[in-house]
């Protein structure tokens, strides 16, 4: 998912990235399930504070 949402992103910021309603459905579809995965990965882990914190970094890219 992540090299697919990455595709999307560099194509749509590209100067000939226009993307149809379809790519745009689909691409509406990888973000949902991404937000899916992070927020069920999140309930699974809150009650660690030391797995959390590597959790929180990794999703806002901070370095260790």
């Amino acid at each position: 998912m992540m090299n697919v949402s990455r595709d999307i992103l560099y194509k749509s910021g590209s100067s000939a990235g226009v993307m149809d309603e379809s790519e745009f459905e689909f691409a509406e579809y990888i973000c949902e399930s991404m937000v899916s995965l992070g927020s069920f990965n999140f309930q699974c882990i809150s009650g660690d504070n030391t797995i959390l914190s590597l959790y929180l970094q990794q999703v806002i890219a901070l370095p260790s």
